[in-house]
């Protein structure tokens, strides 16, 4: 007995404690599990806290609690054994007030259809158990790969079908919009939902029925052990359908060649099945399915029975070599491979390319371009080699002697377009995912990379080795035997919304490889003597997890890439002062200075942060983290999960933004208006009112768009006074507000100061007290009329007549723009004229007096709306002879004589304004007596404005 006890103690180990947490944001009110997932433990100890009660102990294996009162809840497993007493874990609960906001993920009957099918699209509310604000739900279907909108479905209560009428994949956008203030919360989910051609009607498919390696007479090295299907008796647009032998032996070895397979964009070849259940297909040495010299051609998994990876290809478990699953080479071209499964190759998962031949000028760059590979919903596991390989492992350029002894120089050729995504790629020994020469809109999005680069072996262990231009976004790469993500920029390179997690020792999250012998990243010497590049890398929004002492961005130090800007992003890099490494001091600094609200983690506390849990790898953020703002918008503003203005943010740092909006968190500046939304003011002294949404604690405002000079003032009102700048003009005035959470972005608008305003004459309710006649102009401006004559319409106004629906100098029906002018009769002409102040800077209305040298017109113009207490400049014109009259100008009976303003003897003149500061007080203004005769003409007011 004391023998067992001893042993016992030697094979106990320390305990390891640690538990799952079924939901770390639950609505208040929610129950949460706890799930102990400890190692070597004999005694537990939890302390749970719902955020209202005394903590709560108890020693039962598993736990719940009920999480009463918003924010962080910190919950505790402590065990024990007989190694060691009380080894603590913990995990933050935080709860949420009621949602009520309209938050909704979005779900598809079948992420891969074909030409001609629907698909169910469901949208589904996250926090059902809490009766939503009134809302509308919208889904727009966009085309993946144009940008163009497919379909809009408005007011969407109900699942939903979309039938798809072509070829390609699908981003859909739920937009729900509150109906109250318009309000929304936006989940955009990309490329999920993937058109692939539609298979022929099954009675005209070509079965191909499989002969196994074991039942061929001879294994013949030239080929008689394969199955070839072959373009000459596979039309465009055929279908194939893989079979086993009726006397299929599960234990038998296969292996599939398409050889030059070649279909149509519209008519593609298909290779699938027609099965119930997953078709395995194994093999050794050398590939299990090759495609040579195929063009666009489908490799379907579906098959005809709609399973998901229906098709896998696996190395033989009794045989050492089987180096490919499946391989696409010979100048093969346009090929997509979809649902399938892939593992245990003695190499690589999926290879595809055609590697340079001196020999063979088809093969090289400029003769060949791989054009719109696509590998989507499939799984590559357990490979000894890359996950996959595709393209030409160097981006270099080489010179060697063909077989004639001429020097060639090449370069491998590009793959253009290449599409890679919602794939997962697990225990793979080297690279997860191997993409080289990769050019044009090249997207790697939606993969899930587990364990890559086990074998560690140098320089091929990464989760992503990449030489490319293109985007890579959305990825979830977690324990790899390298870098995260090393790649070769061969063009401009987005690198966002990523997660990636346990970096080991040793390796950065991303580490940027070059040489002087790939044109694109060596352009020239820089100042320094090295060998540089200026191409756009912009990393943003990730999350960069690293475990070791490395910097987070290393690089290859041949090659100084001077374009890198490394915006929001969450990372960890312990015990490094710096998040970069491996160039030259001088691009260093260069880097430095384009990075910009990086969040640097301290992995023993991330508090303030308030993850779900780093060790979990749940990195949702709740919405009062101190990264669910401060970041700044660079490119997309989806987060990791597709979703957008979940807290009314846009700006967050890293991968995710808040997991809902919570009103306290939430700040949002509409507009603002200056005195009311006037044009115009005669005082510097204005009043400007804030329109927003949330809760501001401060506010700033300036003349200055970066709010030079300008500081912060407490809210109390959402009306603030301000005082503009003494310099007359166009004004426009900037607000920003913020919070201890949100500081929004600045919001404008302008007005006009004018120490002395205008003053416009409002013709919509003109009233004639004694005879007149107006002249309403067509087409013509002031300053085009010759003369009387060449205005049309003229009418005479009856005494007492009010004038309305009049028309504009454009024969527009207008109150202003309009010509009022006393007739050549001799009478005096009394007219009131309400008016009005408006901030023009020319007056489209005139009123004239005509003269003549046998009438001697007297009249004037009652204007009303004058402001007795100020004085006013009146601008005067005249037209023709009378520009040589001398007359009397009555301003509230007070003449002032102006004689000989314009003379230039010809008569002819139009039109000529003559400028008069004339102080008045307002009141009657008219013509009283003229000293000079004309023979005729007309004079009259072009403006009357405020004295300054």
């Amino acid at each position: 007995m004391t023998l067992y006890s001893q042993a016992f103690l030697v094979k106990q180990a320390l305990p390891v404690p640690g538990f799952d947490v079924s939901n770390y944001f639950p609505v208040v009110g929610d129950t949460v599990s706890l799930t102990n997932k400890s190692i070597d433990n004999d005694v537990n100890l939890w302390t749970i806290k719902d955020g209202v009660n005394t903590n709560r102990t108890s020693a039962t294996l598993n736990e719940t609690v009920t999480i009463l009162a918003p924010g962080g809840n910190i919950q505790s497993l402590k065990i024990s054994n007989t190694v060691k007493s009380l080894v603590e874990s913990t995990e933050t609960v935080y709860g949420l007030l009621s949602p009520t906001e309209p938050y909704y993920t979005i779900s598809v009957s079948n992420k891969v259809c074909r030409v001609g099918d629907s698909v169910t699209i469901t949208p589904t509310r996250i926090y059902p158990q809490v009766i939503a604000n009134a809302h509308t739900v919208k889904l727009e279907l966009y085309d993946a790969n144009t940008g163009a909108l497919y379909q809009t479905i408005n007011n969407v209560v109900a699942p939903v079908s979309v039938n798809f009428a072509y070829r390609g994949a699908f981003n859909i956008v739920l937009t729900a919009t509150e109906t109250s203030n318009s309000r929304t919360t936006v989940n955009k989910q990309f490329r999920i939902i993937t058109v692939t051609p539609a298979l022929a009607l099954r009675a005209s498919a070509i079965e191909f029925t499989l002969k196994s390696i074991e039942t061929f007479t001879i294994e013949d090295p030239l080929g008689t052990t394969i199955n070839t299907i072959s373009g000459t008796n596979v039309p465009a647009g055929s279908t194939v359908v893989l079979k086993f032998p009726s006397s299929h032996d599960p234990n038998h070895r296969y292996r599939i060649q398409g050889l030059n397979l070649k279909g149509t964009l519209a008519n593609p070849i298909i290779i699938t099945i027609d099965s119930t259940t997953q078709m395995l297909i194994k093999y050794s040495s050398y590939w299990g399915i090759i495609l040579q010299g195929c063009e666009h051609v489908v490799i379907d998994g579906k098959g005809y029975q709609n399973i998901d990876l229906g098709i896998h290809v696996t190395k033989h478990d009794n045989y050492e070599q089987g180096n490919t699953a499946i391989q696409i080479t010979s100048l093969s071209n346009f090929i997509e491979l979809h649902n399938l499964e892939v593992s245990k190759p003695s190499f690589a998962g999926i290879f595809c390319k055609t590697d340079p031949d001196v020999n063979n000028p088809a093969t090289l760059r400029g003769n060949f371009t791989m054009q719109d590979t696509r590998l989507h919903n499939s799984y590559v596991h357990d490979t000894a080699g890359e996950g996959m390989y595709w393209g030409y492992f160097d981006n270099s350029e080489h010179t060697k002697k063909n077989s004639a002894g001429v020097d060639v120089t090449y370069r491998p050729h590009n793959l253009n377009d290449t599409k890679v995504y919602r794939n997962r790629f697990e225990r793979t020994g080297w690279d997860g995912l191997q993409l080289n020469n990769a050019t044009g809109a090249t997207e790697i999005h939606d993969n899930v990379l587990l364990d890559c680069g086990k074998a560690s072996e140098p320089d091929q262990n990464t989760g992503m080795s990449l030489g490319l231009e293109g985007k890579v976004f959305n990825n979830y790469i977690n324990k790899v035997g390298g870098a995260g993500i090393q790649f070769g920029a061969l063009g401009p390179v987005d690198i966002y919304n990523n997660v990636i997690v346990n970096i080991p020792e040793g390796s950065a999250a991303l580490y940027l490889l070059n040489s002087k012998d790939v044109p694109e990243q060596n352009v020239g010497i820089n100042s320094n003597g090295n060998f540089y590049n200026n191409i756009p890398i912009n990393v943003y929004n990730n999350n960069l997890i690293t475990t070791g002492n490395k910097a987070t961005v290393g690089a290859y130090n041949v090659c100084q890439h001077q374009g890198f800007v490394f915006r929001n992003n969450v990372v960890s890099c312990a015990n490094v002062s710096s998040k970069f490494a491996g160039q030259e001091a001088t691009t260093l600094a260069v880097w430095e200075a384009n990075a910009l609200n990086n969040v640097v983690l301290n992995l023993l506390d991330t508090t303030a942060q308030k993850f779900g849990s780093i060790s979990k790898g749940n990195f949702n953020i709740y919405s009062d983290s101190s990264i669910a703002s401060g970041g700044s918008v660079l490119g997309e503003i989806y987060d990791f999960r597709g979703f957008k203005n979940w807290t009314d943010n846009d700006k967050f740092i890293g991968a995710y933004s808040g997991v809902v909006r919570v009103s306290s968190f939430f700040l949002q500046l509409s507009s603002i208006a200056i005195n009311s939304g006037a044009l115009l003011t005669d005082a510097t002294a204005v009043n400007v009112v804030m329109t927003f949404l949330g809760n501001p604690t401060h506010y700033m405002i300036s003349e200055s768009s970066t709010f030079v000079g300008a500081s912060w003032v407490g809210y109390t009102s959402s009306t603030v006074p301000f005082t503009l700048s003494s310099t007359q003009g166009l004004k426009t005035v900037y607000v920003k507000i913020k919070n201890n959470n949100v500081t929004t972005d600045g919001v404008s608008d302008t007005i006009t100061y004018q120490a002395g305003r205008q003053f416009l004459i409002d013709f919509a309710s003109i009233t004639v007290y004694s005879k007149a006649t107006t002249y309403l102009g067509a087409a013509a401006t002031w300053n085009t009329f010759n003369s009387p004559v060449n205005l049309i319409s003229a009418s005479s106004i009856p005494v007492g007549q009010s004038l309305s629906n009049l028309k504009d100098t454009k024969n527009v029906a207008s109150t202003y723009g309009l010509i009022v002018t006393d007739a050549f009769d001799g009478v005096d002409s009394n007219i009131t004229l309400p008016g009005t102040q408006f901030p023009y800077e020319y007056n489209a209305v005139r009123f004239n007096w005509l003269v003549s040298e046998t009438l001697g017109n007297k009249g004037s113009f009652n204007i009303t709306g004058l402001d007795d207490t100020k004085d006013y400049d009146i601008i005067l014109y005249a037209h023709r002879n009378a520009l040589t009259s001398t007359y009397n100008f009555v301003v509230k009976g007070v003449a002032q004589a102006f004689s000989s303003r314009h003379t230039d003897g010809t008569g002819v003149v139009d039109n000529q304004a003559i400028y008069n500061n004339v102080k008045s007080v307002g009141g009657i203004i008219g013509i009283d007596v003229i000293t000079t005769a004309a023979t005729r003409g007309f004079l009259g007011i072009l403006d009357i404005r405020e004295k300054v």
